[in-house]
């Protein structure tokens, strides 16, 4: 190809006059297969911007399918429209590898004091991951009418919705007390230790008893998980959950959770379905209840009086 006779009309620069001298200055009118690869990236690169002119086809004879420019020697050259091809595959390219990475993480295990989890930053959605199910013993068959107000079996609740400051088990390690002062099992701390195995409980007495947790300062409260012990299939019965800034629970008490139908606990009627444990627990979501104690009661269970508590988280963002 000689730059005298190039693949257009009359006028190859469209009328760009700074083309036409650029073209006078640069093309020599011999065979530009003579010219290195460099030295032709070079000429393309020092060209005037022009939207109507292909400058690269003044120097080229042909565009094979790849988007370059075959020269006569047989060598390519990278057309603008070619290196824009290649460029616009590379931001894609690059762009889903950021698609790919962003969904791994959005999926990633995540631990929080003991919990672990996987959120959505969307929707605030928080799933939990649980323990296996360890059942000794033949699953209880808990006929029609032998515990009042029993839920129907379904699948349990996975996920707790919270805001992004209230993803931290604020109950881990935290001081445990009881109604029971001397427990018949374990210690109470073991209560908030971030072990979730039925290998670790506290068990007190028998009869209408408690735990307490000192989050150590006022927390805006938003979810709470609590397994008392899934290593046989039972119900625990009068099971309430409190919020208060009062230790002794005198005063400012919100009750969050309450599957006491007939109010034999003293603390009210409770609108909650008694449910089958399991290694699920039971998920308590909270929107948001101000306060530094939490209390669990229970009384016991179906197959036995045992009041036992294998780990209780407290989600929540201290308040200022």
């Amino acid at each position: 190809m000689k730059a005298s006779n190039p693949p257009y009309s009359s006028d190859p620069t469209g009328g760009n006059t700074e083309l036409a001298v650029w073209l006078k200055r640069s093309l020599p009118p011999d065979d530009l297969s003579s010219s290195s690869d460099a030295e032709l990236e070079a000429m393309l690169d020092a060209a005037p911007s022009s939207p109507d002119v292909d400058v690269a086809g003044l120097m080229a004879s042909s565009v094979n399918l790849r988007g370059h420019l075959s020269l006569p020697s047989g060598r390519t050259l990278a057309s603008p429209a070619g290196g824009l091809v290649r460029v616009l595959g590379f931001v894609t390219l690059f762009l889903g590898l950021v698609v790919v990475t962003y969904w791994s993480l959005r999926g990633k295990v995540v631990k929080n004091g003991g919990n672990r989890a996987t959120t959505n930053s969307v929707t605030g959605e928080w799933k939990m991951e649980f323990p296996p199910p360890v059942f000794v013993g033949t699953p209880a068959d808990f006929g029609p009418g032998e515990i009042e107000n029993l839920e129907e079996r379904h699948t349990p609740r996975l996920s707790l919705r919270l805001p992004t400051e209230a993803r931290n088990n604020v109950a881990l390690g935290k001081v445990v007390t009881s109604s029971d002062s001397v427990p018949l099992v374990g210690e109470l701390s073991s209560a908030t230790d971030g072990m979730r195995g039925t290998e670790g409980y506290v068990e007190l007495d028998s009869g209408f008893q408690w735990i307490q947790i000192d989050l150590a300062q006022t927390h805006q409260i938003y979810g709470i998980m609590v397994w008392h012990d899934y290593a046989t299939e039972s119900v625990y019965t009068d099971v309430v959950v409190q919020i208060s800034n009062d230790s002794e629970f005198k005063s400012g008490v919100a009750t969050v959770f309450n599957n006491d139908h007939d109010g034999s606990a003293g603390l009210g009627k409770g609108l909650e379905p008694a449910y089958v444990e399991t290694n699920y627990g039971r998920i308590v979501d909270i929107k948001g209840a101000a306060g530094r104690f939490v209390r669990f009661y229970s009384r016991g269970h179906a197959r036995g009086s045992e009041n036992r508590y294998v780990e209780v988280e407290v989600f929540g963002s201290p308040k200022e």
